[in-house]
């Protein structure tokens, strides 16, 4: 019985040191290839921020393509980071801004997106302003609120593919 053991035992350890084998930098037909399918240190896929078009489509984590000005071709991929944001304009002429929904607290859902070396990403665009047309004093609007990527003084110059526009200061294609 002893004998009996002795021998399982010793099969069993035999058996975990042939199976573990060392690493003697020679390949037998035992060993599996060693196969890298990505680059190490490769750059993380950009997402907000990536150009955008008919041809260039926008990635799950950003799936909005955001145009900005009439007439644009190109965009950038952007995702809503609030929805049904509002603001009220003033009695003035033209009228400002009396009050608005505090987007800050919303930033966190588009720093989660953004890959890149410049701009900030910032819960700040407007987009489908309800009513429309010419800002009306007294009149409370509603809008989408969108990722966009910030950018001019004292802000990092924008990701690859976009330039900050200095009248917007938004980065765009």
């Amino acid at each position: 019985m002893r004998l009996t053991r002795l021998f399982v035992v010793s099969m069993f350890v035999g058996s975990v040191f042939a199976a573990c084998g060392g690493d003697d930098g020679q390949s037998t037909p035992i060993d599996a290839p060693i196969v890298v399918d990505v680059a190490i240190d490769a750059p993380a896929a950009q997402k907000l921020g990536k150009v955008c078009n008919a041809t260039m489509m926008c990635p799950a984590e950003a799936p909005d393509c955001i145009t900005v000005g009439a007439g644009a071709t190109s965009g950038f991929c952007s995702i809503l980071c609030h929805a049904n944001a509002q603001f009220m304009t003033n009695a003035a002429t033209p009228p400002g801004i009396a009050s608005s929904t505090n987007l800050t607290a919303d930033n966190a859902l588009c720093t989660a997106q953004f890959v890149g070396p410049g701009g900030v990403a910032s819960c700040f665009l407007p987009v489908g302003r309800m009513p429309t047309g010419a800002l009306q004093p007294n009149t409370t609007y509603t809008f989408q609120a969108y990722c966009a990527i910030q950018c001019g003084t004292g802000t990092p110059a924008c990701p690859s593919g976009l330039t900050c526009d200095t009248n917007t200061m938004l980065c765009k294609p």
